[in-house]
C-alpha cells in the first residue's frame, strides 16, 4: 500500500481497536479454546490472561486520604499541597497555627455544595444572608472543624476565612 493509499484519518487506531474488542468478544464466548489435544494444564493460562485484562479495567478506587489545611498569619491557610484535591472518603481538617480563623463558604450555592457533598464535624452554622461557617478559634493547633467527603465534587469549592474573608481565600478541587 503506499502513503497516498492511507488514510489519515485515524483508521488505522480503529481498526486496532475493533481488533481488541473482537479478540476479547471471542474470548468471552469461549471461540479462542485450544484443540482438544492441548495439554489440561494450558486451559488455566487462558483464564489467567483474561483475568489479568479484567483487573487493568476495573481498577480499585484510590485509598482515602486526610489533609490538613493550617490557617496562620498573616492570612494565609497552608496545606500540604498547593491544590488540595479531594474525592470520597477523603477528610479535610482545618487547624489553627497562630491567629484566629474559621472556614466559611460566603456563597450560599457553594454552602449548599460543601452540605451536600461532605459531612462537617463541628456542623456549620448559617451565615444571615447566606453562605455557611464555623465557629473561630485562636487555640494554636485546634481543629476548627472536619469534613468528610462523601460524593465527589463537581468543580472547585472556594473557601475562606471567617475573619480574614476574601483576604485568606482557598479552593477544593475534585480528584
Amino acid at each position: 500500500m503506499s502513503k497516498s493509499d492511507r488514510r489519515s484519518d485515524g483508521g488505522a487506531p480503529c481498526a486496532v481497536l475493533l481488533s481488541s474488542l473482537l479478540l476479547l468478544s471471542a474470548l468471552a464466548t469461549g471461540a479462542c479454546k485450544k484443540s482438544e489435544e492441548a495439554p489440561a494444564a494450558a486451559a488455566p493460562e487462558a483464564t489467567t490472561e483474561a483475568e489479568k485484562l479484567d483487573t487493568t479495567l476495573t481498577s480499585a478506587p484510590p485509598a482515602p486520604q486526610e489533609f490538613t489545611i493550617i490557617g496562620r498569619m498573616p492570612p494565609q491557610w497552608d496545606a500540604q499541597d498547593v491544590d488540595v484535591m479531594v474525592g470520597p472518603g477523603d477528610t479535610i481538617s482545618w487547624k489553627v497555627g497562630n491567629g484566629r480563623h474559621g472556614v466559611r463558604f460566603p456563597v450560599q450555592a457553594d454552602c449548599d455544595i460543601a452540605l451536600a457533598t461532605m459531612t462537617f464535624d463541628p456542623p456549620l452554622d448559617p451565615i444571615p444572608g447566606g453562605g455557611c461557617q464555623s465557629k473561630t478559634t485562636n487555640v494554636a493547633g485546634a481543629v476548627i472543624v472536619t469534613a468528610k467527603v462523601n460524593i465527589a465534587l463537581s468543580g472547585d469549592l472556594p473557601y475562606d476565612c471567617v475573619v480574614h474573608r476574601t483576604a485568606m481565600p482557598g479552593t477544593l478541587k475534585p480528584k
